[in-house]
């Protein structure tokens, strides 16, 4: 059994291989997909945390502004931390933190599904809004 996904050290979504599947802890089966580790030129590395740089700052000088308001949005209107910080698995099976701005009550991403549909009672006013333009992904131009 491997987990997936963890915040704060609880897991979150666990996955067992089984005849060539993943079978989801939430009772949802996906195809199971091998991955192999693919190395590349340091050359190339760089050139791509340039290029990922050099989109980056310039989109959080021009964004600023909205994220200071969603910020300030997200303080006056509920409790809790303004971002949602989340461990998630990437390339080569490293570990990093996504963090997005939070739109759910704070300590009520726990309660319910994993995913959320339409009308879900845990998401904040303003949460609605973030996430129907997706201005909740905007923190992780910082990633």
């Amino acid at each position: 059994m491997t987990t997936l996904f963890h915040h704060d050290n609880q897991p979150r979504l666990e996955a067992i291989e089984l005849e060539g599947e993943n079978w989801i802890g939430a009772g949802v089966s996906l195809p199971h997909v091998a991955h192999q580790r693919i190395r590349t030129p340091w050359s190339h590395s760089r050139a791509k945390r340039a290029f990922d740089l050099a989109v980056a700052l310039p989109s959080l000088v021009l964004v600023g502004p909205v994220m200071a308001i969603a910020a300030v949005a997200i303080k006056l209107t509920s409790r809790g931390p303004v971002f949602f910080r989340q461990e998630r698995v990437g390339r080569g099976g490293r570990c990093f933190t996504i963090y997005k701005f939070r739109t759910m009550h704070s300590g009520r991403n726990d309660e319910g599904p994993l995913v959320t549909k339409q009308g879900d009672a845990r998401l904040t006013p303003v949460g609605r809004i973030f996430r129907k333009w997706k201005l909740d992904e905007l923190p992780q131009l910082f990633n």
